[in-house]
């Protein structure tokens, strides 16, 4: 009640853009035990933008998933201000920093380095928190940014009033060198004890690239496997290919080097080892501007593992699409996909409406 109250006393001054996606999907899939299992799952996200003042955003998102019975969530609910000089950003919403789709090193305030096991969302890390953003352009192409989320990143549920010494803060820097965008930064995470510096580089050379490195550091008397443990490098690059009368391609490919972490299969592995190498490589064609076939796959080399998924977007009319993906594992037991577990191949059919 409050939240609509608040919308309609916004609608004198601001006007108001709303939004409504709602995805209706029926899974066929194994269950731990191998045997044949259904579901029916629905997503529903309502949006509300405001559009009236040049200076002044606000936005709040309304998620919910819907089984047999609704998990709902506030996924976003942020005001952002234009100032003279600098511009602010509170509330609940998302910052990127660094370069990726799904791996991401330069990315310390939410993580993205471990692998996703759904491939079918059009965007795989949206994950957002309540947090405060001071951003102060420096130029054409610079910037300056500082961030404070009182929250910790598994602090669902957690009380409204959390220890300082849970909080987390950090801040980093743009600039432009040439054609390459130059980014370095550093996030200090309390809850855990640890500092996060990262840098991160991107450019063009026929392809997209770029490049980030970021390291783990504890607060106190790290030791060297410690450092050796926290440091992880990600890359990728991505192009657009367009054939007159044949359609768009679209490659993308990225991955995830950890330089210090296993380099061979571990028959039994703990549950903190990393293996040194992740891949991830997309390919999406669209013959027209309605139909889209879309291949992901995560790719673990070192144990011969991988997740494989096969999408079909058809936009069979105004706003509603018909969706399609098959998803299969492949590995052994132990290897980071594997066949003969819960959910190791996968079908899934479903309508997208956003009105």
């Amino acid at each position: 009640m409050i939240v609509w109250a608040a919308l309609a006393a916004c609608g004198t001054y601001a006007e108001v853009v709303t939004s409504v996606d709602i995805t209706v999907l029926s899974g066929l899939t194994r269950d731990a035990a191998q045997q044949a299992a259904v579901y029916g799952v629905g997503k529903a996200a309502l949006s509300f933008d405001s559009t009236g003042n040049p200076d002044v955003r606000a936005g709040l998102e309304l998620d919910s998933i819907v089984t047999e019975s609704v998990t709902p969530d506030v996924k976003r609910a942020f005001v952002k201000v234009r100032f003279p000089g600098f511009r602010v950003t509170a509330g609940k919403t998302r910052e990127s920093w660094g370069e990726g789709f799904l791996f991401n090193a330069g990315d310390v305030i939410f993580g993205s380095l471990e692998p996703v096991t759904d491939l079918s969302q059009a965007i795989l890390r949206d994950q957002t928190a309540w947090l405060v953003d001071l951003y102060l352009p420096l130029g054409q192409f610079s910037l300056l940014e500082g961030i404070a989320l009182p929250y910790a990143p598994d602090a669902a549920g957690a009380e409204l009033l959390n220890p300082v010494y849970n909080m987390r803060g950090g801040g980093r820097i743009v600039t432009k060198l040439w054609d390459i965008k130059l980014e370095g930064g550093y996030m200090f995470n309390a809850d855990k004890a640890i500092h996060q510096p990262y840098i991160s580089l991107q450019g063009n050379l026929y392809f997209d690239l770029q490049l980030s490195a970021a390291m783990e550091i504890p607060a106190s008397d790290p030791t060297e496997d410690e450092l050796q443990q926290g440091l992880a490098v990600t890359f990728g690059l991505f192009r657009i290919f367009s054939t007159e009368g044949a359609g768009t391609w679209t490659l993308r490919v990225e991955g995830v080097l950890r330089p210090f972490g296993a380099w061979q299969e571990e028959a039994e592995p703990a549950a903190d080892t990393h293996y040194g190498l992740l891949l991830y490589p997309e390919l999406d064609y669209a013959p027209d501007d309605f139909l889209l076939f879309q291949l992901r796959s995560i790719i673990s080399p070192l144990d011969g593992s991988a997740l494989i998924s096969l999408g079909v977007t058809y936009n069979i009319y105004q706003g509603l699409s018909v969706l399609g993906t098959v998803a299969v594992q492949v590995g052994d037991e132990n290897d980071v996909f594997g066949w003969e577990r819960e959910g190791d191949v996968a079908l899934l059919l479903g309508l997208e409406y956003i009105f």
